[in-house]
């Protein structure tokens, strides 16, 4: 069974401090990562309904689906023919980042990620166990508006029955009462 471990939104900031999402990204994992890519259906884009598949390497998994942002929503034109010149078969709807490109060019191709203004807003959804947990420093790195949800509840069924096992707490710091000082 696939499980998705992390979503993201891509797109424009929006007035009221959402998102106008034109892609979403989904993190599969079974034996291994796997990033889908996909319009929102929102607005057309160039992808035309397609979907885009990578397989990241598995020590740089939310590096390597910021890179596809770079590449297919962002789309700078010397990332782009930097990425076509380094990684097999770019052009079309799927790659591995373990196989179609060599680790020196992925780390030149990171770098140059890194330095890209995207211009386009990133909420990125975290589930519990996902790959890309304990990757989330690496956003610091990168010049994108981002916000990041991660699991501050979570509730899971006791074996069979009807009991369930609680972490964290829904309660927010408005919730909480306030001290005396």
């Amino acid at each position: 069974m696939s499980n998705i471990t992390a979503s993201l939104l891509i797109g424009r900031s929006s007035t009221k401090d959402g998102i106008y999402a034109t892609h979403s990204m989904y993190l599969i994992e079974e034996e291994k990562p796997v990033w889908f890519l996909q319009e929102t259906g929102i607005e057309q884009t160039e992808l035309n309904g397609s979907c885009v598949t990578w397989v990241p390497r598995s020590d740089s998994v939310l590096e390597d689906g910021l890179m596809m942002i770079a590449l297919y929503v962002v789309k700078n034109k010397d990332f782009v023919d930097l990425a076509e010149r380094y990684i097999h078969g770019v052009g079309g709807d799927k790659a591995d980042l373990n196989a179609d490109v060599k680790k020196d060019n992925l780390e030149e191709l990171r770098n140059k990620c890194r330095n890209l203004n995207f211009g386009k807003k990133v909420a990125i959804t975290v589930l519990e166990g996902s790959a890309i947990s304990g990757q989330l420093s690496v956003l610091e790195d990168y010049r994108v508006p981002v916000e990041v949800c991660i699991p501050q509840y979570i509730r899971r069924p006791k074996d069979q029955g009807y009991d369930y096992t609680v972490t964290g707490s829904l309660r927010t710091q408005r919730d909480m009462p306030q001290l005396q000082h």
